[in-house]
């Protein structure tokens, strides 16, 4: 299960750097988009958090390299934290608080699929933003991007 999550985060960081490098070929920048990709990227801090513990990165993203560093980043770690850890504790309990404030549970398998699909939601919707300022958006399918692996 382990390697599925890691080429899961790998296509994740893949359609976020082609998003992020998509939102700054408009000036100014299109605010819904970046807002949509500051959400992406304060979620992955967020969880990142409540696996790891390690302290959330709450930096303001301002210029492409603040939005592409910090994605490379949470990456890194996730998959540095995946390696660290067997099958087994993939099915382990993490207890937490939502972002109402509100005791929450869930195993750490479902949160690495929430974590790792969470993006593509909101790629689509910074894919709408772009079209509305003229650009035309990348294709971040993943499917896209397991061809592109396969050249």
């Amino acid at each position: 299960m382990k390697p599925f999550f890691i080429k899961l985060f790998q296509y994740d960081l893949w359609a976020n750097l082609l998003m992020i490098q998509a939102m700054f070929k408009t000036s100014p920048i299109n605010e819904r988009a970046k807002a949509k990709m500051t959400h992406i990227l304060g979620a992955h801090q967020i969880w990142l958090q409540r696996i790891t513990g390690a302290v959330a990165d709450n930096s303001l993203f301002q210029t492409q390299d603040d939005f592409e560093v910090c994605a490379k980043k949470f990456c890194e770690k996730i998959i540095d934290y995946l390696n660290t850890i067997d099958d087994l504790e993939l099915k382990k309990i993490l207890e937490y608080r939502n972002m109402k404030g509100e005791p929450s549970r869930s195993n750490l398998e479902d949160i690495l699929v929430q974590l790792g699909t969470h993006g593509v939601y909101h790629r689509g919707q910074i894919a709408t933003a772009l079209k509305q300022s003229g650009l035309e958006p990348p294709a971040t399918d993943f499917i896209v991007y397991t061809r592109q692996l396969n050249k």
